[in-house]
């Protein structure tokens, strides 16, 4: 099977289980890959970074510590040093300020490489409106002038 991104992960939403297990060995990693699972995850620490490389083909999960973060912007810095490391996804079991930093990181990142629309719908059909305004409130992409001239079927 091939490596699952987060995309591929949110489409099997409602379709069918997603295969999930926690790891705390390089054996149990590479166990892991050989059984097909969809996700492999473990802490984020030391001793487990390298993880991510063992098997470049899965979809490695690493979590935060819960508690090691003073502020959002110091976990922040952690799951960008996690992504570093070659995780495709990022555990984070804090407070909503903290997810909230890392969602309009992600929102002003996605901003700058015109990629935030399909994040947007995504988050807006889960509920949750995390963009900050001032990266627009666009919610689909503009129709080109030349095309309404164009097109009968679109009035205006």
């Amino acid at each position: 099977m091939p490596k699952l991104t987060v995309k591929d992960l949110r489409d099997c939403k409602g379709k069918r289980q997603i295969s999930f297990v926690q790891v705390t060995s390089e054996d149990q990693v590479r166990a892991a890959a050989a059984a097909g699972m969809d996700m492999i995850g473990t802490g984020f620490r030391d001793s487990t970074r390298h993880f991510p490389g063992l098997v470049p083909n899965s979809h490695f999960q690493l979590g935060l510590a819960y508690g090691k973060h003073a502020s959002p912007e110091e976990a922040l810095r952690d799951a960008f040093a996690a992504m570093e490391c070659g995780a495709e996804s990022i555990y984070c079991a804090m407070s909503p300020a903290y997810v909230e930093v890392m969602a309009r990181e992600r929102s002003r990142e996605l901003w700058m490489t015109g990629e935030r629309l399909p994040t947007l719908r995504r988050y807006l059909v889960d509920g949750l409106d995390l963009f900050p305004d001032r990266t627009g409130t666009d919610t689909c992409l503009p129709i080109p002038l030349q095309e309404k001239a164009a097109n009968p079927n679109i009035g205006g």
